[in-house]
């Protein structure tokens, strides 16, 4: 099946250089209900095994602590996770901090190489805060803590 893997490289080498800023994989799906292939065909393309041979390993993880200036969680703040592409920062998730202040991202790290991120947080009662360069690892969980300030 070297048209569809083929497919896939081009567009993870795409990601990859930031020409582009998200791939959706639901190929399987879109083969199996528009072309109704054999089962040797779908068995022949092996579609989970490649996508965990050369997506997978290129994503990793973030941890994100939210503080206040005491230490304390700060629960239901929002956190934005964005990326810089060639056209400026585009959001790449978006998620509430639970009770204990944490939210956890999953992202495109990169093949062979780290890919910096930043964060918006905002939560009622606090200043906002910008986080930058925060790198993800191909693989790994990077944990940031950040702190909030409270408004005047």
């Amino acid at each position: 099946m070297p048209g569809v893997h083929s497919m896939i490289q081009q567009s993870l080498a795409a990601l990859d250089s930031g020409d582009i800023s998200a791939v959706t994989i639901f190929a399987g799906e879109w083969l199996s209900r528009e072309m109704n292939p054999s089962r040797a065909y779908w068995d022949a393309l092996q579609l989970p095994y490649y996508l965990q041979q050369h997506y997978y390993p290129s994503l990793g993880e973030l941890d994100v602590q939210v503080r206040d200036g005491r230490g304390g969680p700060v629960a239901n703040a929002t956190v934005s996770l964005e990326i810089e592409r060639g056209w400026g920062w585009s959001t790449s998730g978006r998620k509430r901090t639970a009770a204990g202040g944490g939210a956890r991202f999953g992202g495109w790290a990169g093949r062979g190489k780290t890919v910096a991120y930043r964060l918006r947080v905002a939560a009622a009662g606090f200043e906002p805060a910008r986080v930058g360069g925060v790198a993800l690892v191909a693989g790994q969980t990077t944990t940031t803590a950040v702190n909030l300030s409270r408004s005047m």
